[in-house]
């Protein structure tokens, strides 16, 4: 995206919710198509790819956004200790990273159990 000309804007739209300005685009689209719970919304939002991108590229999450259901967009789930600042995983896990790394496996699967962080 850093190669794209100065004040064109890219968007978002999700599925069953194009709003007018998107769907004008296409001749042949059918509003009738959508499932039935969906009917009652009046076309969807246009969200900047910018805020969407952003989203995607983070890296730390708060303990309380990983026991959240869903996750947040591209956290793996196995392993969410990750995504905890240092501050965050000496606070949940009560090791620092390095003390975590050097467990045997089982006994990190066992921390992060305790914690809610295993799935």
């Amino acid at each position: 995206w850093g190669n794209r000309p100065q004040g064109v804007r890219a968007f978002m739209v999700r599925a069953f919710e194009e709003p007018c300005l998107f769907t004008a685009h296409f001749r042949a689209w059918s509003k009738w198509k959508r499932p039935a719970a969906r009917w009652a919304t009046q076309g969807g939002r246009l969200i900047p790819i910018d805020i969407v991108l952003e989203e995607y590229n983070r890296k730390m999450f708060s303990f309380q956004e990983l026991l959240q259901d869903p996750l947040p967009e591209g956290v793996d789930p196995s392993k969410l200790e990750t995504y905890l600042c240092d501050e965050e995983f000496i606070e949940v896990l009560e090791v620092s990273r390095e003390e975590f790394g050097r467990l045997p496996l089982w006994k990190q699967e066992g921390l992060k159990r305790k914690c809610y962080l295993l799935l």
